[in-house]
């Protein structure tokens, strides 16, 4: 594909904040995720304007991500597992709304 000038770019940005978590899980009862563990949907927009121009075939945005893309090939995948959760975890935690 690259030969008729097809490239592809890989953008993993972590989790990104949009209107879906406004309206999730207990939104109603004034609950809401901590947004410090996400990242804008305009920022993801402008990251992969940049990376397009910039010719990346990969872009990892987060360093947790970045983290993990270097350990993956070496750490047995029950660890990368727990890796993973503790993350998933951490950035879902709920903080009460004021």
């Amino acid at each position: 594909m690259r030969s008729k000038g097809v490239s592809v770019c890989i953008l993993a940005p972590g989790y990104v904040y949009t209107e879906f978590q406004q309206h999730s899980l207990g939104a109603e009862q004034g609950v809401e995720r901590n947004k410090s563990s996400f990242v804008t949907a305009q920022a993801v927009a402008q990251q992969m304007i940049d990376s397009i121009e910039d010719k990346k075939s990969e872009d990892i945005m987060t360093l947790t991500g970045k983290v993990a893309s270097v350990l993956m090939p070496i750490v047995p995948s029950s660890i990368m597992d727990i890796f993973i959760s503790k993350t998933a975890h951490a950035a879902s935690k709920y903080v009460t709304a004021q």
